[in-house]
């Protein structure tokens, strides 16, 4: 494995903490602004840079249409049994897991392509790290009851409701 030096990791610090709220989404924030931030990021880019969208479309072409239509089923779903069950916690999933993790894997292949000369950026070791500094922060609260207690006290909102239909 390609270790990055201390210099290369203080470098790229910020991509491991965006990396870390998007893969654990700690409860320092409410849940509900994760996916609201995702979506702003996403879309923003999206209208920047016009070429993102159709090359999202062009490599994944079944995998979106698959996915509208499992959208559709479960709006239709929950339309029919008049409650919301199925439907927001899959587009959200949908979204998080595909849409948002390519807007990652372009933000950093388009990274590396500006930076020719220069070290790559690798993903799997930005992962590799935010992974490891997530295993040290619940080592610290396992061994640390005050920490612990600290961290537990962090008010979060674990339940979020979409408007229904």
């Amino acid at each position: 494995m390609d270790t990055p030096s201390k210099k290369e990791l203080f470098n790229f610090f910020g991509f491991i903490i965006v990396m870390y709220i998007y893969i654990y989404q700690p409860p320092v924030i409410p849940k509900i602004i994760y996916p609201l931030s995702e979506f702003f990021i996403f879309f923003l880019y999206a209208f920047t840079h016009k070429a993102f969208l159709n090359g999202l479309l062009r490599t994944f072409k079944s995998e979106v249409l698959l996915l509208v239509l499992i959208v559709f089923y479960t709006i239709l779903r929950d339309i029919v049994s008049l409650e919301v069950v199925y439907s927001d916690r899959f587009i959200l999933w949908s979204f998080q897991s595909f849409f948002f993790a390519f807007l990652i894997v372009h933000v950093f292949a388009n990274y590396n392509k500006k930076r020719k000369h220069k070290i790559k950026v690798n993903l799997f070791n930005i992962v590799y790290w935010t992974v490891f500094f997530a295993g040290i922060g619940t080592v610290l609260l396992l061994l640390n009851k005050p920490f612990d207690t600290f961290y537990q006290s962090i008010p979060s909102i674990t339940v979020f409701v979409f408007i229904s239909f």
